[in-house]
């Protein structure tokens, strides 16, 4: 089967949906399937193309998968209108290279309007003329815009209605999350025989080798150091992790905070940290230190607004679970990473734009290490028992293979 799978973010992008899609591609591969991905030159999440890459259209084949690699506006700094913008240029160029002679086509959201825009070549053509096509869902805008206030009224509107409209007009859904495909059904109005829940999987393979030497990485011996790994952007709302590391440095905590990663409020987190003790950045790093720097720590943080709830399943629990450390979740105790928590007995939760509170946690696990080995235990467990990256694409597999037979190749 000739598979195109049109995503906006792609390897070697080292956080969000790239190192899904990679790894997705690479299990279609390896299954015999022919997959073109169709995708930008890489620059999340530092919004800044990669040096060895682009400016222009490229073609390259890497481990037998052709790579497609298309010229899009790519803003320094990221407001919410260049961020559209940015995503309707690369969704302009991908509608004009369409998928090629693909037998099924794969589009991944986020970027919405990216794939809103790239599926529209397909989804204009007859029934019987296009190759069936599926979006996967890693995050849905609707209640992104909601939940961190980035959008209202009119706005808010249109973007229900373009990710509705998408997603009722393709073939099959992919959501990641039990309570993403509650809302893709009841709220986004797509047929419920149209939609497929697979969770996504942990893509970080663990290592048998030893963690980074803590001393290397600036960590004192007698310091707890909480780490959180991944994008510095709004919903992370991680000004509420510089105010929490203000707290430990007034008090004389034995607490490090370390921000590993890059985004677009990351300068700005910079600032207010800027002089403080307990709070250190990370550039971030390549998949053979990611894992190590993540096991030196004493345990693992999700950050997130107070208004996130239904938005997003932060990728890195499937990556902290994978350590065998402690997670510990600043987030509304309605939300899907509340849940997820409470699923997996990995961690334990706080509100939400509470510093103190984040604090008192942590000097808690902090003089209970027995209760934090317990925690890091149960998350491995869950990670081994329900994350597994084969069986999630077997499923993957199996839609797809249903997709082609109710239907003849074109």
């Amino acid at each position: 089967m000739r598979i195109a799978v049109v995503s906006l973010h792609y390897a070697p992008e080292p956080t969000g949906n790239a190192p899904y899609v990679a790894d997705l591609v690479s299990g279609l591969t390896s299954a015999g399937h022919e997959v073109t991905v169709i995708t930008s030159h890489p620059f999340y999440p530092g919004w800044q193309r990669y040096k060895e890459y682009g400016p222009g259209r490229t073609t390259t084949n890497s481990s037998g998968v052709d790579v497609i690699r298309l010229r899009h506006y790519i803003p320094a700094r990221p407001t919410a209108l260049k961020r559209l913008i940015s995503e309707l240029t690369g969704g302009a160029a991908a509608f004009a290279e369409g998928v090629h002679d693909a037998d099924v086509a794969i589009f991944v959201s986020p970027a919405l309007f990216h794939a809103a825009l790239a599926s529209r070549r397909i989804a204009w053509r007859s029934r019987r003329s296009r190759p069936p096509w599926v979006v996967w869902v890693q995050d849905l805008y609707t209640l992104g815009v909601r939940e961190t206030g980035t959008a209202g009224g009119r706005a808010a509107d249109v973007i229900s209605r373009v990710e509705s409209s998408m997603l009722r007009g393709a073939d099959r859904v992919v959501s990641i999350h039990e309570r993403f495909t509650r809302f893709v059904i009841d709220s986004l109005g797509v047929s419920e025989a149209s939609v497929a829940t697979i969770r996504n999987w942990s893509h970080i393979q663990a290592s048998a080798g030893e963690p980074a030497d803590r001393k290397a990485l600036g960590w004192r011996h007698d310091e707890y150091v909480v780490l959180h790994a991944g994008n510095q952007g709004l919903k992370q709302g991680l000004t509420n992790v510089v105010e929490a590391a203000k707290i430990a440095e007034q008090r004389k905590l034995p607490i490090r905070f370390v921000l590993l990663g890059d985004g677009n409020q990351r300068e700005t987190l910079e600032k207010m940290g800027r002089g403080v003790s307990t709070i250190q950045f990370m550039d971030p790093l390549p998949d053979e230190l990611f894992f190590s720097t993540l096991t030196a720590a004493d345990a693992l943080l999700v950050n997130e607004l107070p208004d996130v709830r239904e938005m997003s399943v932060p990728s890195k629990l499937t990556s902290y679970f994978a350590t065998g450390l402690p997670v510990i979740a600043s987030t509304n105790r309605d939300s899907v990473t509340a849940e997820e928590i409470g699923r997996s007995g990995g961690g334990t939760v706080v509100d939400s734009g509470n510093p103190d509170e984040l604090v008192r946690r942590i000097v808690e696990l902090q003089g209970d290490p027995d209760r934090g080995a317990a925690l890091g235990a149960a998350g491995l467990r869950y990670r081994q028992e329900q994350l597994g990256r084969d069986a999630a694409i077997t499923k993957f597999l199996a839609l797809l293979d249903g997709m082609r037979s109710a239907r003849p190749l074109h």
